[in-house]
């Protein structure tokens, strides 16, 4: 299940929305860009590790210098932590919602590696948004004007 959000511009009055979460991809499209070299080689060769999950979820990257932002893949591999305890349910409900999975009995994920997000306009780090909120401003694709979301959207 995806959700989003419904923008209006209050400058321009350009409708648009942004889609996150997962809807009904479960990863193979993220793992054949990154096998095909889409995201890094350092990337490409770190997939290969034993272990190794990717989130199947879009985010929300912006741009906190040019308030620039888009959706796109979380570009973290991650792995099990051997130094952890066997994962609860509330924890392994918790990947799932991320869009990883760690089963019964599984040791839970850490981060194994990440690529960073670059704002294609100032080419600034992009912060990534991970939880889903009620409420989010964003500034409109066409003129630049910040604008609150003015309603939520569930995606499949």
């Amino acid at each position: 299940m995806g959700w989003g959000y419904s923008f209006i511009c209050k400058k321009c009055q350009k409708e648009y929305d942004v889609y996150v979460g997962a809807g009904e991809d479960d990863g193979r499209n993220l793992l054949m860009d990154i096998a095909a070299g889409k995201y890094g080689e350092e990337m490409r060769q770190g997939v290969d590790t034993p272990g190794i999950q990717v989130s199947s979820n879009l985010f929300l990257y912006v741009c906190d210098k040019c308030h620039n932002w888009e959706t796109g893949p979380d570009l973290t591999l991650y792995i099990h932590d051997e130094d952890k305890p066997p994962a609860s349910g509330i924890e392994q409900l918790e990947y799932s919602c991320r869009g990883l999975s760690v089963w019964p009995g599984e040791r839970p994920l850490k981060p194994f590696w990440r690529k960073e997000c670059l704002c294609k306009r100032c080419n600034s780090p992009m912060r990534m948004i991970e939880e889903e909120t009620a409420s989010i401003s964003l500034a409109c694709p066409e003129c630049g004007e910040i604008n609150a979301n003015y309603a939520e959207i569930l995606w499949d």
